[in-house]
């Protein structure tokens, strides 16, 4: 009876899986990408892919930017299916959210807008409880998938690299600390996305054109990340010259003080039990042209 045959063992192991990891995770950003668009407008592919083809380089570059997302949290985490859980989960919940905001307010979700995932609460209770449902079992089912592979993967790594590669491994904590600063840099750097000298917004401006007065059309023409990261980074207003902290102080001191030269001889009585409403609201704005 003949021995069974071995297995050839990989020269370069370490080098083969990272290459295997990224490259699923391009194809898991691809997907993404594609999700995230299409949640602009309805789920509708035929729309989504007809903005693909009309703006090809914003769509390669939001790739790029959700590959970084990946690679940083699968080197802080060192777990693959950990981190695709993680990034799976967030994508389908943002592009949901982002759906539903576009289907009540005609918008997409502003960056500001993710601080309200701290009143959790409120915001499911503006869903129907179908949905909410729905949500969270799409969630669970990823996680269930998520450990099945993960544990499946284990057994897969054994016996195709000849090695189960541990978290704490030397030239595995290497090869992610290479990745979580490489990573980390570049998606550091695009909080610079407003310079004309930033390496991204170089590439960006290839085939875009920024929309500064109504940034929907910037998610709708050069998708979902890059308008999300053009209005996290986009100034609010221009710092008025001139403008500090000091220059205000000496200018309330100014008129703190000719207010009570005012005060000394004023004839009316004081106006400490007087309530003064001020109502701003944009429907009473007026736009010049």
């Amino acid at each position: 009876m003949t021995a069974p045959k071995q297995r050839k063992q990989l020269k370069h192991p370490y080098l083969v899986r990272s290459l295997r990891t990224l490259g699923f995770g391009l194809i898991l950003s691809v997907l993404l990408h594609i999700l995230l668009d299409a949640s602009l407008s309805g789920f509708n592919l035929s729309d989504t892919f007809e903005m693909i083809k009309t703006y090809p380089i914003p769509f390669l570059l939001g790739i790029l930017v959700l590959l970084l997302v990946y690679l940083f949290l699968i080197s802080l985490i060192g777990n693959l299916w950990a981190s695709t859980t993680i990034l799976v989960g967030t994508s389908i919940v943002v592009a949901f959210a982002n759906n539903q905001k576009f289907l009540e307010r005609g918008e997409p979700l502003y960056p500001q807008e993710f601080e309200m995932i701290t009143q959790w609460r409120f915001m499911l209770s503006m869903l129907s409880t179908w949905l909410v449902i729905l949500l969270f079992l799409g969630i669970a089912v990823i996680i269930a998938i998520a450990w099945v592979l993960d544990r499946y993967s284990r057994k897969v790594s054994a016996k195709y690299y000849g090695r189960d590669f541990k978290y704490w491994d030397r030239k595995t904590l290497i090869i992610r600390a290479v990745g979580l600063v490489f990573s980390g840099v570049l998606l550091f750097s695009l909080t610079n996305f407003q310079s004309s000298d930033n390496w991204l917004r170089k590439a960006y401006n290839i085939d875009a054109q920024w929309k500064d007065v109504d940034p929907k059309e910037s998610y709708q023409q050069y998708g979902f990340v890059g308008g999300l990261i053009y209005s996290a980074t986009a100034n609010i207003m221009d710092k008025p010259a001139g403008y500090s902290e000091a220059k205000m102080k000496q200018i309330t001191k100014k008129y703190n003080k000719i207010a009570d030269e005012i005060n000394q001889t004023r004839q009316n009585k004081p106006m400490d039990d007087v309530n003064i409403v001020y109502v701003m609201s944009e429907s009473l704005a007026i736009q010049l042209d």
